[in-house]
């Protein structure tokens, strides 16, 4: 781009910075925001319903923009400390609830409470099947979780997405994935006959 164009480009930005503070308003005719405003804004980040209270005419989304414009953002959460943090998160991460983890771990997002558990090879307690109602199911899902595997691990195994879904009914082909599950844990299917 030629050196005169630039000029030319910053001459005509100053121009329409001056005109918008002339006019109070935007070239898309929206309000600027004031002194006073900002200042509300500042006062009463993060809390933006109490921020729209008192400043009018403002909508969320403005709001958000100003405050990134203004530099306004969460305070940066203190790095990660394995010495203190990874005994903590290795007590509570397994079986703690959610609201539990963050109190535990002030100024973290649940997902960064996550994400680190992760990278932590900390994982939650699996959930306990729950029964289908039918005793050669029930025994499945029983011994997989013996044996540590998750449904997912069970879709896996069986190429089947079948144990997965909760309320499937049995027909012909639900049988084969019972079978092949069956198998893989080890175990035999015997008639009893009355």
């Amino acid at each position: 781009m030629d050196r005169r164009q630039i000029y030319r480009n910053i001459a005509s930005s100053d121009r329409a910075r001056q005109r918008m503070q002339a006019n109070g308003r935007t070239p898309n005719g929206y309000r600027l925001w004031a002194d006073p405003e900002t200042g509300e804004l500042r006062a009463g980040y993060p809390d933006y319903d109490k921020v729209l209270a008192r400043v009018r005419e403002r909508t969320r989304k403005a709001a958000h923009s100003k405050a990134s414009r203004i530099h306004i953002t969460k305070p940066r959460a203190r790095p990660w400390d394995a010495e203190r943090d990874k005994p903590r998160m290795r007590r509570l991460y397994p079986s703690g609830t959610r609201d539990q983890l963050m109190a535990a771990f002030p100024a973290r997002s649940w997902g960064a409470i996550q994400r680190k558990a992760g990278v932590w090879h900390i994982y939650r307690v699996r959930a306990k099947p729950k029964p289908r109602g039918h005793a050669i199911l029930d025994a499945i899902l029983a011994e997989a979780r013996r044996q540590n595997l998750s449904l997912h691990d069970l879709a896996e195994m069986t190429h089947s997405s079948f144990f997965q879904r909760s309320h499937q009914a049995l027909t012909r082909s639900s049988w084969v994935v019972i079978l092949r599950a069956v198998r893989r844990l080890g175990g035999t299917i015997r008639a009893r006959w009355n």
